[in-house]
């Protein structure tokens, strides 16, 4: 009885592991992929002598916001200071890249 009442819980749910994970997996792969294209922009930017702020402070954005939403749920506070680092960094990015492009 237990085993169903398990299985019940899981449909009631409507949560899927197997997805769950295929998007985890596929969200990291883009990640990766999104971070070499953007070290490589910055690469170029830096050898055309064109400023390079914006990029990285995309990145740090994308860092900051979801380590903050990761700490919303987990209340860790490691998550907390890596995530007001990246906001920190992805704002100084932001000012220097508007500095050099005035």
């Amino acid at each position: 009885m237990q085993k169903d009442e398990l299985l019940e819980k899981y449909r009631s749910e409507k949560q899927d592991e197997g997805r769950d994970h295929l998007n985890h997996v596929s969200d990291s792969k883009g990640f990766s992929v999104m971070m070499v294209l953007a070290v490589l922009f910055m690469i170029y930017q830096i050898y055309k002598d064109v400023p390079f702020g914006d990029v990285p402070a995309l990145l740090f954005s994308f860092l900051a916001v979801g380590g903050f939403h990761r700490y919303k749920k987990t209340r860790e506070k490691d998550i907390l200071i890596f995530s007001l680092f990246s906001s920190v960094v992805c704002i100084g990015f932001i000012i220097w890249y508007v500095i050099q492009t005035i």
